[in-house]
């Protein structure tokens, strides 16, 4: 995280994400995977000082809505096994909701540092992506179409969960925390990005709570870390729903799960 005293590169939340004119921002971002009764108290702290997400689902809450995330991968799943570029660089296509409209991202991770860039297009423009050539100039998705053509990338994993999310300003900018929960997945159909049935569970009895910022830990956070004992953890929704499905092939053709993701995956339990 930043020390004082270093320059910080700062960006401006605009509903669900920090983005700047060009449709790229950079923030730290710190992962809890917690018990769903902790994150729930996590959650009912943070509701006492920070403001609901303005683009919620009234239906599901004053500050919740649905998110769901399209993940594209290598035939050899080379961002599963975080091989060279691929390592630290995911491409997905994000809904939120019944939305008509999704948004193109490309998500790079350094530690806690977290670099984004992202585009929002129609839905109907979606298949201009699977058109090997291009040929839209000037399109705003044009360099997301590019980059899948160039680095041989497929549609892989579709998930799909409920997030809670709550933010507020602090001296170094806006910070958000949020909770997913119901998180589950299933392999992609093309670049379907929508709700669906047949589902595994991922993460049964846990919730995923994030803490996103500018700067430095704000003061909220830091009481949350001390005060419920939360430890940073690494945890990939995407790693772990090729895990459940059992798609990651090892070296020598079998299929192999982590530790890791045995210890934290999904049961192989059903969506609701």
């Amino acid at each position: 995280m930043a020390e004082q005293g270093q320059p910080q590169e700062h960006a401006v939340w605009v509903g669900r994400e920090a983005a700047c004119p060009d449709g790229r921002y950079a923030a730290y971002e710190l992962k809890f995977l917690l018990p769903v009764q902790t994150a729930d108290e996590v959650l009912a702290r943070a509701r006492q000082e920070m403001f609901p997400d303005p683009h919620a689902e009234q239906a599901l809450g004053e500050d919740c809505y649905r998110v769901y995330s399209l993940y594209f991968d290598t035939a050899e799943l080379a961002v599963y096994h975080r091989r060279g570029w691929y390592g630290r660089r995911k491409l997905r296509i994000r809904r939120y909701g019944e939305s008509s409209h999704v948004f193109l991202e490309r998500k790079t991770r350094r530690a806690d540092r977290v670099r984004k860039r992202r585009v929002q297009i129609g839905e109907a423009e979606l298949s201009r992506l699977a058109e090997p050539n291009g040929g839209f100039p000037g399109w705003p998705g044009e360099w997301f179409q590019r980059r899948l053509a160039n680095r041989r990338l497929e549609p892989r994993m579709l998930v799909a969960y409920h997030r809670s999310a709550r933010v507020s300003m602090t001296s170094q900018g806006l910070a958000r925390l949020t909770v997913d929960r119901q998180i589950c997945c299933c392999p992609a159909e093309g670049l379907r990005v929508m709700s669906f049935s047949g589902g595994r569970l991922l993460l049964e009895g846990y919730n995923i709570v994030e803490f996103k910022f500018s700067g430095f830990l704000p003061g909220l956070f830091k009481r949350l870390m001390h005060e419920l004992h939360l430890l940073p953890t690494a945890v990939s929704k995407y790693r772990l729903s090729v895990a459940t499905w059992g798609l990651q092939a090892s070296g020598n053709g079998g299929c192999c799960k982590p530790e890791e993701d045995l210890r934290r995956g999904g049961s192989g339990t059903a969506c609701a």
